[in-house]
């Protein structure tokens, strides 16, 4: 049996919004579906759902060069 995959292209780069996006399709996927989501995002620190921001990242040096701070709903770790 060939398994059927979704493979979406975001044409956005703005983490907020590929986020949103991700997370949508998380709640709405069938248990069945398999799908593969591919974004590229302008420079950005993805934190985890548990995270504490004033703790591991160093928010001073983010604003100075322009780079985003976003937040997941999944736990997990840090990405730039």
């Amino acid at each position: 049996m060939i398994e059927k995959i979704f493979t979406i292209q975001s044409p956005f780069d703005c983490p907020y919004t590929n986020l949103a996006i991700e997370d949508e399709l998380l709640k709405n996927i069938k248990i069945n579906e398999k799908i593969l989501f591919c974004y590229i995002n302008k420079p950005s620190v993805v934190m985890g759902r548990f995270q504490n921001p004033w703790s591991e990242v160093n928010l001073e040096l983010l604003r100075q060069r322009d780079i985003l701070l976003v937040r997941r709903q999944s736990g997990g770790g840090c990405v730039y």
